[in-house]
């Protein structure tokens, strides 16, 4: 038995009154239903009673969010979700079981732009899946979609067809996010990378600067994202490098890396003016914060960025994953993409 703030009704196909009864209910069919029994109906601990709730995610959520995303071999860094979160950049939602107050899965929703929000974050405990919790959350989360609003999300090909079929995620923007991971990084291949430009400085972003890298991300994606550009810059995990032109002492990209959740670096965002600035400012971060690729490193471009790819080429990165960007309602993207070399984060971000 299941409780929730609905009804969970259970019968078996071979009782017709037990379907009339929920016919009279105008109770829909739960499709995971049939997995909880295949599933689970041998394991006294779920087969008893399980009660949960969904709240708003909290700061104090992170690791245990992070660890549910770990098991299920996904990677996130808590500087993404602190910054997204504190910045309250839109709706974080976990499932808690009311008995332990343990978090058994998460959503989280984003507004990138007006009347677009990214769905990401999304997992399920191992062994609370196939108990409907999922759907719930996901559900929750779409509530907050208007009928004039667009869900985007990165979808791995196995998921395409249910999220275009039943999800109603049915526009295909043609773009895909690569997923690249390098375990270690091999410092021959890093000897690849340009590691001068005349007339370009490499410094860390200070608060001197940080207006500065906010007006060109802003540049970037069309619109101001300074709360959760403050938020990360002045987090304390957030490993950061501006390059400046010194011609006219203007800003000609950025470059954050920092820790993921399987303690492998992470590069994200990776904005600049040219695919030599985005090679420099890569070199650059790995030079200045070794700490954060002693496992290996993890480095996200888009498909449209063919530079970006030549980069992840000369580090000698293997592709993981290849991520399509899929809509409920077709939007015009706006953005700089040929500044675009490294996503800023799946879960949160288009770029």
């Amino acid at each position: 038995i299941i409780e929730t703030n609905g009804l969970l009704y259970m019968t078996l196909d071979s009782n017709p009154g037990g379907i009339r009864i929920a016919e009279k209910l105008g109770l829909h069919k739960h499709e995971e239903l049939p997995r909880f029994f295949n599933k689970f109906v041998y394991s006294e601990a779920l087969w008893s009673r399980l009660a949960y709730r969904m709240r708003d995610m909290t700061v104090d959520d992170i690791p245990r969010v992070l660890q549910i995303w770990a098991e299920l071999e996904l990677q996130e860094g808590s500087l993404s979700v602190k910054s997204f979160l504190s910045a309250k950049a839109g709706q974080y939602v976990v499932a808690v079981d009311n008995r332990t107050d343990q978090i058994l899965g998460v959503c989280a929703l984003t507004k990138v732009m007006e009347n677009t929000y990214i769905i990401g974050l999304y997992g399920v405990d191992r062994r609370y899946q196939g108990l409907g919790i999922g759907s719930h959350i996901f559900s929750t989360i779409m509530t907050h979609i208007g009928p004039d609003d667009s869900a985007v999300l990165f979808s791995e090909h196995h998921l395409q067809d249910m999220y275009r079929e039943r999800l109603g995620f049915s526009h295909d923007s043609g773009i895909q996010l690569i997923a690249y991971e390098c375990r270690p990084v091999r410092t021959r291949n890093l000897q690849n990378l340009v590691d001068s430009i005349a007339g370009i400085r490499i410094k860390r972003i200070g608060d001197s600067l940080m207006d500065s890298v906010v007006e060109y991300d802003r540049k970037v994606h069309r619109q101001s994202r300074a709360q959760v550009l403050n938020r990360m810059f002045s987090d304390p995990e957030c490993r950061a490098l501006v390059a400046i032109d010194e011609s006219g002492d203007q800003v000609a990209g950025y470059g954050v890396i920092h820790m993921c959740s399987d303690g492998n670096g992470r590069v994200g965002p990776l904005y600049a003016d040219s695919e030599s600035v985005a090679e420099l400012l890569l070199r650059e971060l790995i030079d200045n914060f070794p700490e954060m690729v002693v496992k290996g490193l993890i480095y996200e471009p888009l498909a449209n960025n063919t530079g970006a790819m030549s980069i992840a080429d000369k580090l000698g990165l293997k592709v993981e994953v290849k991520l399509p960007v899929l809509f409920t309602k077709q939007i015009d993207m706006d953005f700089q993409w040929d500044k675009v070399y490294c996503s800023h984060s799946p879960n949160f971000s288009i770029i």
